[in-house]
């Protein structure tokens, strides 16, 4: 039996699959100088970025609406799409974010670069082993 979907958890979705086809159209055809603002300022220091708390139920809305517009969605919708569209849906109801981009380099010398996107200490979207990534640059806003 499948759960459940609300009203608010659709619209959610719609957004979030709107926003990963602007992200797709963004890097596809922008250079990424035009696409730094949408990401916030460069950070440099080193410092985990700690925000006023809000709602943590908003951001794993969020996580999970980012994630199923990337499941149905028929381009590429991998981690810079969805960090870049998490990011806009996070400024647009006023919460803070921080842009990572990181590099592993694995047991075959192959470098898998990452994107993920942090609010607070909850991961937003590029889940998974991160701990494994050297961080190369962060964009906070």
């Amino acid at each position: 039996m499948k759960p459940s979907v609300t009203f608010k958890e659709y619209v959610l979705f719609t957004e979030a699959w709107f926003l990963l086809a602007f992200a797709r159209i963004m890097l596809v055809f922008f250079p990424f100088k035009k696409i730094v603002p949408l990401m916030g300022k460069v950070k440099t220091d080193n410092l985990e970025s700690n925000f006023p708390v809000n709602d943590d139920n908003v951001l794993k809305k969020i996580s999970m609406s980012i994630l199923r517009g990337a499941h149905y969605s028929p381009w590429r919708a991998k981690c810079f799409e969805q960090a870049l569209a998490a990011k806009i849906m996070l400024k647009r109801r006023g919460f803070k974010s921080v842009i990572y981009f990181g590099v592993y380099k694995t047991d075959t010398n192959k470098l898998l670069a990452h994107a993920w996107l942090k609010s607070n200490a909850v991961i937003i979207t590029g889940d998974g082993k991160l701990d494994n990534y050297t961080v190369l640059s962060r964009f906070e806003s």
